[in-house]
């Protein structure tokens, strides 16, 4: 299978998990609380979708690395992989976050407004630059500042693990146990989709129905099924007491477990050709494309409609055809405006970067 076609199924994983978060997020801001509601997070877990989308920008990017540079990843492509990435992931989330932080303080006049904006009381540039910590305003902004920094420090840890395997092991060890207050826990989410990507043919051809594994393959799809969900298995239990000791003693992250489970998802995909067929479906490739800009927008409606929410509240005859008009709704608006986002942002930073810096395809 060439490169093209295995990017397009890993993109339509990819535009799942943003239709899981819009869910997820529909749901969690009024549901959350219930017991139903957190079942239903099992299925559209869009709150550790984004283990998903670490674990794959690992993937795809050490596989456009490996393809493009080869042995060799001298300065040069270094700084246009760098460059590449802050055009594919700035100028639509800019965007964005101008339409939304206007709309939050529309009703300020205009002199307060600027002038609140220059003393950046609300904190505008630290969102604007991605700053850890600094995304009360736009939610989505949190993950993107961690996939920045981490894609930059993406081509050291590929060369480490080209030329010693062994430390590259030793320092992802390193990234779960120090994750509590030196190294982000997502730096094991990319080094799990850059070990992927370079046993990707491995993990291709291997005959997994001839082999020793598949008498338990109901086993091991139910383990990535309870490490995937583990935050919200948790969350339906009573006492968790035992864990939060355990969480303790060993600096056990939550993350780690749906971050392992994603790498789990990303193997039984590219080893399983149905779903691959599946996932070329057209609609599914669309959703892939645009589902960037599917992360970046849906925060705007998810805000609009809560803040009308008593307008529309007394039109329904009970909460669960308000939590489905609420969810549609929303789905339906960010798939419009994501479309146009992508065509009018995205795409033409892409090209213009992929023209700019040819180092990296």
């Amino acid at each position: 299978m060439n490169t093209t076609n295995r990017i397009q199924y890993l993109d339509s994983i990819r535009g799942l998990a943003a239709l899981s978060v819009v869910i997820f997020h529909c749901i969690s801001n009024h549901w959350g609380y219930r017991t139903d509601a957190k079942i239903s997070f099992l299925l559209f877990n869009g709150s550790d979708a984004v283990s998903l989308f670490f674990v794959l920008s690992g993937l795809v990017l050490t596989l456009n690395i490996n393809q493009s540079v080869g042995k060799e990843f001298r300065w040069m492509e270094y700084k246009n992989f760098i460059l590449k990435r802050l055009f594919r992931i700035y100028p639509a989330y800019i965007i964005c976050l101008l339409i939304y932080y206007i709309y939050t303080y529309a009703n300020l006049s205009l002199t307060d407004f600027v002038i609140n904006t220059l003393h950046n009381k609300y904190n505008f540039i630290q969102e604007l630059v991605l700053i850890r910590e600094n995304h009360n305003l736009y939610l989505p902004g949190w993950s993107l500042g961690i996939e920045a920094a981490l894609s930059a420090f993406l081509p050291f840890l590929v060369l480490l693990f080209k030329y010693d395997k062994k430390l590259f092991a030793a320092f992802t060890v390193a990234a779960v146990l120090l994750n509590k207050h030196y190294i982000s826990i997502f730096t094991l989410h990319f080094c799990l989709g850059i070990a992927i990507a370079f046993y990707y043919d491995k993990i291709v051809n291997f005959n997994f129905k001839e082999s020793g594994w598949y008498k338990y393959r109901f086993l091991l799809y139910s383990s990535i099924f309870i490490l995937y969900g583990f935050r919200h298995l948790l969350s339906l239990m009573e006492n968790t007491d035992v864990y939060d000791e355990l969480s303790k003693l060993f600096f056990l992250d939550e993350f780690m477990f749906t971050g392992i489970g994603a790498a789990g998802i990303l193997v039984f995909v590219i080893q399983n050709k149905y779903v691959q067929a599946f996932l070329s479906a057209r609609p599914l490739l669309f959703i892939g494309k645009i589902s960037y800009s599917i992360y970046l927008t849906h925060w705007f409606f998810i805000t609009v409609l809560l803040d009308n929410w008593n307008f529309f509240y007394p039109v329904f005859k009970n909460e669960f055809q308000l939590m489905l008009f609420y969810t549609i709704s929303t789905l339906f608006a960010t798939l419009l405006v994501s479309t146009i986002v992508y065509y009018a942002v995205e795409k033409p930073m892409i090209l213009f970067a992929k023209n700019r810096f040819k180092a990296i395809n």
